[in-house]
């Protein structure tokens, strides 16, 4: 969730949330993202002794500080299970003007930022799905973003592709727009093969007895793949500018490039580049030494660097 925040707030940098409503198991890990990512929030611990003078030992407890430099105006988290409310209050209650609920419906207000994490499943089917996303979306205020976040698998993938082509078909493009991943608000070209589908993977580290319950040979990071949708409730730069040189900023230039939708491969001397691009093709890049995606770069002096593009290319992130 913080990779998503984080890359919200580099492409859409006018947009600062203040009321927030999270639809999540566990919602604690969102609400810490998004304190972190929008009001610079921080956590440093220390240890701190404590003497008792009845044990005769010194007991060491470790203190947290937080920092709240910014603060939400409001917070509204949903979680039916009263054992995960409880562990979101433990988390969180350093984070001011946070509300948990049990139910959705109680809360009447609208808010500009709502996130929605690998909740979809749960719902009984396309048309419980269809009303939940739909009822969200009449809470969301104009300019507002909708975060909807599920498992990077094919299943978690058409969960996310039928809201997708709910939004395309049922409101105009210049009601809302598709800030990530997607570079358009076409069909989806991943959906039409039925053998790929649109996910990303985040490098997490294993808990301790994670490791030791798997054995010690194995790695300490594992590779979590998750597939979302970000959707903005505002006209987006693709309808406004119709093309990238008609953008003005390079954040609105941004929502016509390409986007990585699979792990590049880096063969000899070459790195093949699988994208989905604008108006709706995917397409696989090659880049090489001579043929670069980027224009040779010139230095203070006039030298130029060759090659750049390829090297980029080569450390570029899925």
């Amino acid at each position: 969730m913080y990779r998503i925040l984080n890359e919200i707030k580099k492409r859409v940098p006018n947009f600062v949330p203040q009321k927030i409503l999270n639809y999540s198991a566990v919602p604690a890990a969102s609400i810490i993202a998004a304190h972190e990512v929008y009001n610079d929030g921080y956590v440093t611990s220390y240890n701190n002794s404590d003497h008792n003078d009845y044990a005769g030992h010194t007991n060491h407890v470790n203190h947290v500080n937080y920092s709240t430099s910014g603060k939400f105006e409001k917070i509204v988290t949903v979680e039916p299970s009263e054992h995960l409310t409880a562990i979101s209050k433990y988390l969180i209650d350093y984070i001011p003007n946070t509300k948990h609920l049990m139910l959705l419906y109680d809360q009447l207000n609208t808010f500009n930022l709502i996130i929605v994490s690998h909740t979809l499943l749960s719902l009984y089917d396309h048309e419980s799905r269809h009303l939940f996303i739909k009822n969200l979306w009449n809470k969301l205020e104009k300019k507002g973003i909708l975060i909807i976040v599920e498992n990077g698998t094919p299943t978690g993938f058409r969960m996310l592709h039928s809201i997708r082509e709910e939004f395309i078909t049922e409101l105009k493009h210049d009601k809302f727009h598709i800030v990530a991943p997607c570079p358009h608000e076409s069909i989806c070209p991943l959906a039409l093969t039925g053998k790929d589908w649109c996910h990303f993977s985040q490098s997490v580290l294993r808990l301790s007895h994670h490791i030791y319950c798997k054995g010690s040979h194995k790695k300490n990071v594992d590779e979590e793949k998750f597939s979302y949708l970000v959707i903005q409730k505002s006209e987006g730069p693709r309808t406004k500018y119709q093309t990238e040189q008609n953008a003005l900023t390079a954040q609105e230039k941004s929502f016509f490039w390409p986007r990585v939708v699979m792990p590049t491969i880096k063969a000899g001397k070459h790195v093949l580049i699988d994208v989905c691009s604008y108006p709706y093709n995917f397409e696989r890049l090659v880049v090489t030494k001579k043929s670069s995606l980027l224009v040779n770069l010139k230095t203070k002096s006039g030298t130029i660097i060759k090659g750049c593009g390829y090297k980029k290319a080569r450390k570029i992130r899925w």
